[in-house]
């Protein structure tokens, strides 16, 4: 009962959307790479800096 009912022209913006859908996936892939380097450099710059912060209460 509380479903809108679709409008009669949504083959239209289906099909448009499955046309960005499929030229977006090689976008999508690149993004998941910078974004696992951008998690990974940032892990590895958070416990230099951790070693850091050691090596300065070390002393």
């Amino acid at each position: 009962m509380g479903q809108t009912p679709h409008p009669v022209g949504d083959g239209k913006t289906e099909d448009r959307y499955q046309l960005s859908e499929d030229t977006a996936m090689g976008e999508f892939l690149t993004v998941d790479i910078l974004a696992d380097g951008i998690a990974i450099l940032g892990a590895l710059g958070f416990f230099f800096l951790g070693y850091q912060a050691l090596q300065m209460l070390k002393r």
